[in-house]
């Protein structure tokens, strides 16, 4: 008894099926995340931000302890200065105290017109702005205050870890809080890196709203009264006061510059996360509202930014000036701090600095890449020069030696590689393997090899060994630690944490693939499972989906045949496959003693290689060349031995297919690398670099019902660990929670920046949505300027160089001394340059003055230099950053323009006629003339033309069970069918067939003309004997319409050649209005699930029902139409999409 989805949608008394997608029968129908209702969690969660500022302790009234001196005005002038200051709404005596710079020349009509608080307390979009910010900026304590109105309006909130409540404020008192918060952030240090901490992973609409509280505030002139109290509250509360200068105005200019930079800093990030248009409308005030700003701008996904951060440099400039401003401060003479005040401002600052810099360096240089699951920032890590060993270096020289490779780049590879991964950045320390086989390319360029690292987190600290059965208390430790941070993702993405809710979506990521695949693969999904699942060792996703599709291809055309029939031979007669080593018993074996052999014998590799492929073959791409290492695997997929599970075999490839196959579903999670990594890094072990990461460990047992090994380990504790979550309301199976895991350690990685772009290995997905690209080469193109960066060390280089506080340092005394040497540069001549030296240098005599001289010139020479260089750092980083963006724009507008899927095309034809069955020999010659065009199409990947046993329904409802072909084939995009159409209506025109139909498979509700159909997969093989009694089946359940028995499509399939087939593992049923009467599609469609329904519910075998939907045409020998389109003439008859 399998179970049955529930399927949604009316269809009852609809003549057009309405537009939804009809899900597939597998499994019990799930509820949207959003709806679901969670209750409460019994395990502990972390707080959403790991690190806080120091707490502040105000013990003394910090204003009282400031040194202040106040500048001298005669009692004249200062009247007129403050009646002149109180006219432009000045706090005149807050300026003139200060000695602030103000333009008394300006008259008070004459001013611009300046933003209000009064007008800003009006503003809506300001009103809304602060709204959007309280739950993530209002405080969650009750700070010790006396300000009366602040207390009456803080949230109210009995636990700080849960929501905060909020209160009820009005317009007028949301925009006062917008603005104090404001005043906090402009002139309160240890506020702006709070802030700016907390920003950094906030949703796009927070982050929407602070920066129009930003652009909003900074058109208030800070030296009015309410802008001068702000400035002094802010300072009052800042524990960066106490590190003055010992003056307030010294003290204040100092930290205004850091802060400035600060917010210029935290603003361009904002700008840079922010779509251009939500940012020129705010600059420009065309918003009124954040709802206005949804609105305007829905095709931006929440939490989206652009591919290059137009802030990369100002951050990072940023990160330079506060570390370089501020090192080595000291406290000012003359300040008394009481009850260890000094040391806890220390601290404080240091927390500051701390939090800003982890603030910047998050987003510093950032890059936007999709996991999947949706945009994630990644950090450039600065490298740091690495040291290379004696011993290091007496292994690079025997590499050089050994492998004929040039010493220096052998060097500077392994550099590149320790300066990546450096130890001191928790990264497992490497060791070079100097006896591995190195890998080069065409263009000279190799891969160094290093020891592999074992992942280890199934062996018990202290322990060379790993038990032979999983520590129940190590997989506890472990489960618990995923459990909580899948607990602390659902958290996330309650608080509105957009990337996190992406990652939740991906728990139906093998339904879903299972789904797709089935959807554009059909009778060939189960095939095309094993053969991604045989050639994925060592290769990347990309180029695992490439060769699949290859593989397939050269199977299908027959290209396969002779090697296939070759060691299905040798497997039938109880020997085995072997593991290519020359000295064993197997079919690899032999091929690979052949290959010595000759070699021995004097014969080039090429020749060497033909002779083994003469006596034992193996299946190569059309190019000639082997599938990597995993041609011998492919050939058992192809002979359906894949599946098969033996003792001390590898359970990844087998379970991975387990977990995406159509027909023999299973949901034991696979652990690879990337569940690997995670249960490392929860286990405590340190990042091991991935040029010396191992495969997974692990095999099956002798009973091959249970796995041994890191991989046995890994999937007890994903076991373990569903069953915890789902006792927390979360209802998981093993591999939704590897799916989870695997974009939640994917989000980490990339974040972080431990791999490169094309070192996340892509995704199954995404290799869907573009397979049916017909300009590869095109696509190749744009992938390449998507995946490469061939300028990213150029461009971290001069970044590290921008924001480098000794640089800077540097830059900044460069400049100085040429404002020092000014007159020498302005005076032209060698006599006045003399003049100049001898008046600034206090000299007369005439001959050392031109010595001096001299030494200027040439030091003034060096200065220009160097400044001209700094100075081109910036254009050249903006002109190598806009030319990656260019690239990556192009090749994602192609994408997006030219993403297309495969075509699925079916078809339905007999050779059978009143009686007189076909033979297998004209079977097969039928078999062959449909298949050339199609071979013949590069267009087509992959096809089939197998007899089969189909129910044929004519003009009159009249029911024929007989000989039948299962015609499927899998096409491009711009594959145009009117070859195949033409052998396929000349094959039953010479049969004297009534019709033949040829369908492309649509996604339902996009054709209105489109027909219903059912398809059914077995979980397992059907005899020609068991479709008979099924066949019966159907009838008793009333089923009325045409049908196919799918082949299965493998080796020993096509090796039967004409005969008919006994491997059956599916159904196509297809409503044809023509054939079977016109019932209407509404009430077809309908009888299509409910039959599905049933058939699934009722018997074991069928594994699944997929609702589909056919663009179908049919040609009628009676109408003419077979002559009419073998000569290319006009006809009346329903006429498909497909058609050009």
């Amino acid at each position: 008894m399998a179970d049955v989805e529930v399927v949604t949608g009316d269809v009852s008394n609809a003549d057009v099926l309405p537009q939804v997608d009809l899900p597939s029968l597998e499994s019990p129908a799930t509820e949207p995340l959003a709806e679901r209702e969670y209750p409460p969690l019994q395990i502990s969660i972390r707080p959403d931000s790991k690190v806080e500022p120091a707490p502040l302790y105000t013990e003394v009234d910090p204003l009282s302890a400031l040194v202040w001196n106040k500048p001298s005005l005669d009692p004249e002038t200062e009247i007129k200065v403050t009646e002149k200051l109180n006219s432009q709404g000045l706090n005149a005596e807050y300026i003139i105290d200060h000695d602030l710079p103000v333009d008394l020349a300006v008259d008070a009509d004459d001013l611009p017109f300046q933003v209000s608080e009064t007008s800003l307390h009006k503003n809506r979009l300001f009103q809304e702005s602060a709204r959007e910010l309280m739950p993530l900026l209002m405080p969650r304590e009750m700070p010790e205050t006396d300000n009366t109105w602040l207390r009456n309006r803080l949230p109210e909130t009995e636990d700080i870890d849960n929501e905060i409540s909020l209160p009820e404020l009005s317009d007028f008192e949301s925009a006062q809080w917008g603005i104090e918060l404001m005043g906090e952030f402009n002139w309160n240090m240890t506020d702006m890196a709070r802030m700016t901490f907390k920003l950094r992973d906030a949703p796009l609409r927070q982050r929407v709203a602070f920066y129009n509280l930003m652009e909003s505030y900074e058109k208030l002139p800070n030296f009015t009264w309410d802008g001068s109290m702000r400035m002094l509250k802010g300072l009052g509360t800042d524990v960066t006061t106490y590190l003055g200068a010992g003056t307030l105005a010294a003290g204040v200019m100092a930290r205004f510059a850091a802060k400035n930079a600060g917010k210029t800093g935290l603003k361009n990030y904002l700008k840079s996360t922010m779509p251009a248009a939500v940012v020129a409308a705010l600059e420009g005030g065309t918003y009124s509202s954040l709802d206005d700003l949804a609105r305007q701008n829905v095709k931006v996904e929440a939490g989206a930014q652009k591919d290059i951060n137009l802030a990369q440099t100002a951050i990072a400039a940023t990160a330079g000036i506060v570390i370089g401003g501020f090192a080595g401060i000291v406290l000012p003479k003359g300040i008394e701090l009481a009850g260890g005040l000094v040391t806890r401002a220390r601290k404080g600052a240091k927390e500051f600095y701390r939090l800003l810099l982890e603030a910047s360096s998050y987003q510093n240089n950032a890059a936007t890449f999709r996991v999947g699951a949706g945009p994630v920032s990644r950090e450039v890590r600065v490298s740091k020069a690495a040291k290379i060993t004696a011993t290091e270096r007496a292994e690079l020289a025997i590499i050089s030696e050994t492998k004929n490779l040039n010493s220096t780049a052998v060097e500077a590879e392994h550099r590149r590689i320790r300066e990546r991964f450096p130890a001191s950045e928790g990264w497992a320390p490497i060791e070079l393997n100097t006896t591995k086989k190195i890998d080069r390319k065409k263009d000279g360029s190799f891969k160094l090899n290093y020891k592999e690292i074992p992942y280890g987190f199934n062996r018990p600290k202290g322990q060379k060994k790993a038990p032979p059965e999983p520590d129940a208390k190590m997989v506890a430790k472990a489960s618990n630690a995923m459990v909580e941070e899948v607990l602390d993702l659902y958290k996330r993405s309650k608080n509105g944490d957009a990337a996190a809710s992406a990652i939740i979506e991906q728990q139906g990521w093998y339904k879903n693939m299972r789904d797709r695949i089935k959807e554009d693969f059909g009778s060939m999904a189960d095939i095309f499972v094993d053969v991604i699942g045989a050639t994925s060792a060592q290769t990347n996703v990309r180029q695992n989906w490439e060769n699949s599709i290859e593989v397939l291809s050269e199977f299908s055309k027959g290209n396969y045949d002779e090697a296939l029939g070759r060691l299905g031979s040798w497997l039938d007669a109880g020997k085995t496959i072997g593991s290519g080593k020359a000295g064993g018993p197997g079919y690899v074996d032999e091929h690979m003693r052949i290959r010595e052999e000759a070699k021995a014998a004097g014969m080039s590799d090429a020749e060497a290689f033909a002779e083994g492929q003469m006596h034992f073959p193996l299946i190569t791409k059309s190019n000639g060349k082997l599938i990597n290492a995993n041609s011998p695997a492919t050939m058992l997929a192809l002979l359906d031995h894949f599946r098969t599970k033996v003792a001390k075999g590898a359970p990844k490839t087998i379970n991975f297919g387990g977990n995406l196959a159509p027909s023999h579903y299973s949901d034991l999670a696979t652990i690879d690398v990337w569940a690997a990594r995670f249960l490392r890094r929860v286990s405590g072990g340190k990042r091991i670099p991935p040029p010396a990461e191992p495969g997974v460990s692990g095999e099956f047992s002798a009973d091959t019902e249970t796995v041994t090994g890191e991989f046995g380990f890994g999937q007890e504790a994903f076991r373990e660990a569903a069953n915890k979550l789902r006792n927390n309301g979360i209802d998981l199976g093993d591999d939704d929670l590897q799916a989870i895991v695997w974009f939640l350690e994917k989000e980490l990685w990339t974040r972080k920046g431990y791999t490169t772009r094309a070192g996340e290995g892509g995704s199954l997905e995404f290799e869907a949505a573009v397979a049916g690209i017909s300009d590869r080469a095109a696509l190749t193109e744009a992938r390449k300027n998507i995946d490469t960066d061939p300028t990213a060390t150029q461009r971290a280089d001069i970044q590290t160089r921008l924001a480098d506080p000794g640089e800077m340092q540097a830059a900044e005394a460069r400049i100085t001394r040429v404002q020092e040497l000014d007159g020498f540069i302005a005076a032209r001549t060698p006599t006045r340059r003399r003049d100049w030296v001898k008046d600034n240098y206090k000299i007369s005599d005439n001959d050392e003055a031109r010595k001096i001289v001299a030494e200027l010139r040439s030091e003034v020479t060096v200065l220009n230099r160097e400044n001209k260089k700094r100075e081109g750092l910036q254009p050249r980083l903006d002109r190598l950053t806009e030319n990656k963006e260019t690239a990556t724009a192009a090749g994602e507008e192609f994408i997006e323009e030219n993403a297309a899927p495969v075509r699925r095309m079916t078809a339905g034809v007999s050779l059978d006629r009143d009686g007189d069955t076909a033979t297998d020999s004209r079977m097969l010659d039928a078999a062959k003339r449909m298949a050339a065009p199609l071979d013949n199409d590069p267009e087509v990947l992959m096809a089939k033309e197998i007899p089969a046993i189909g129910r044929y329904i004519d003009e009159e409802s009249n029911i024929f069970d007989k000989r039948s072909f299962d015609i499927e084939y899998i096409a491009r995009a711009d594959h145009n069918p009117d070859d195949f159409v033409k052998q396929l209506v000349q094959e039953a025109k010479d049969a004297n067939q009534d019709s033949v139909f040829l369908s492309e498979v649509v996604k339902p509700g996009t054709m209105a003309d489109a027909n219903p159909g059912l398809e059914l997969t077995f979980d397992r093989i059907l005899s020609a004997e068991d479709v008979k009694k099924f066949t019966l089946e159907l009838d008793k359940q009333g089923l009325k319409y045409g049908f196919t028995f799918v082949t299965d499509f493998k080796a020993a399939t096509r090796a039967r050649g004409g005969a008919e087939g006994n491997e059956y593992t599916g159904l196509r049923i297809q409503y044809i209005p023509e054939l079977a009467g016109d019932a209407g599609k509404g009430n077809a469609a309908r009888d299509m699930v409910t039959q599905g329904i049933k058939l699934v519910k009722d018997y074991d075998f069928v594994a699944r029902g997929d609702y589909r939907e056919y663009d179908t045409e049919i040609w009628f020998n009676a109408k003419g139409d077979y002559d009419a389109e073998l000569t290319g003439s006009v006809r009346n008859s329903r006429r498909a999409g497909w058609r050009r």
